[in-house]
């Protein structure tokens, strides 16, 4: 079953035992926001402008006419349309959304997940008052196939695909990895993630298999304004609701 990155992306972060994210509500949102925007620049629904373009700036995110897929992520086009990767991210998953944006992205991705029976619901209250969602494992096992690739490009040096080499920016950009594997060295998981993202001697996987230059562009852009959005500023507490 084909998922979205950003399908692939709620499912790793989400804990199996208890249906919540296991990082922190900006790390989170952010990371949703970022594979969001891949999803859209990966299905040819935005591109990214360079100095050929007439109408914008170069390095903006702009609509190409192509079907994002459903109305809701049509939105988002519009939404992120002409903005800067970081913008772009940030209108949807950033902190001055003030929560309403991102808490709607994440009832979209997770309740296409619940449809197909890869996640379900659960709703509880914290102290018996304030309403809490979380989502578990469903019946059908969607995690696995994606946890496998993302866990033989990190520790059998396997050459990940494009989708896989963007999922593993994106998750080491929310700081997700020493999360997901506790017991591997955190340091080596570094390192790998560099390799993958680029800028060394392996040269970057995204690079390799991204044939169309400003797309590599777009992508490598958006999985560093996902690690923007909450490594510079003030960190607003926020709750997972």
């Amino acid at each position: 079953m084909d998922l979205t990155l950003a399908e692939e992306t709620l499912l790793l972060l989400l804990d199996d035992a208890d249906g919540r994210p296991v990082v922190d509500a900006d790390r989170f949102y952010a990371a949703l926001a970022g594979a969001v925007a891949a999803d859209l620049v990966l299905q040819g629904a935005l591109k990214m402008t360079d100095v050929t373009d007439v109408d914008h700036r170069p390095g903006r995110l702009v609509r190409t006419g192509a079907d994002p897929g459903s109305p809701e992520m049509a939105d988002v086009v519009d939404l992120m349309h002409g903005c800067s990767p970081r913008q772009a991210v940030g209108k949807i998953g950033g902190q001055g959304d003030w929560r309403r944006r991102r808490l709607i992205l994440r009832e979209i991705i997770a309740d296409g997940l619940v449809d197909r029976r890869g996640l379900r619901a659960s709703r509880s209250r914290f102290m018996g008052v304030i309403p809490l969602r979380s989502w578990l494992p469903g019946a059908h096992d969607l995690e696995t196939p994606v946890a496998l690739r993302v866990e033989r490009a990190l520790f059998e040096g396997g050459e990940p695909d494009e989708k896989t080499a963007v999922l593993i920016s994106i998750l080491h950009a929310a700081g997700a990895l020493p999360r997901l594997y506790p017991n591997e060295s955190t340091a080596a998981m570094e390192r790998r993630a560099q390799k993958i993202r680029g800028g060394d001697e392996c040269g970057p996987a995204i690079e390799r298999t991204v044939r169309d230059g400003r797309r590599r562009t777009a992508l490598m852009t958006i999985t560093s304004a996902t690690l923007a959005l909450f490594s510079v500023g003030l960190q607003l507490f926020t709750y997972w609701l």
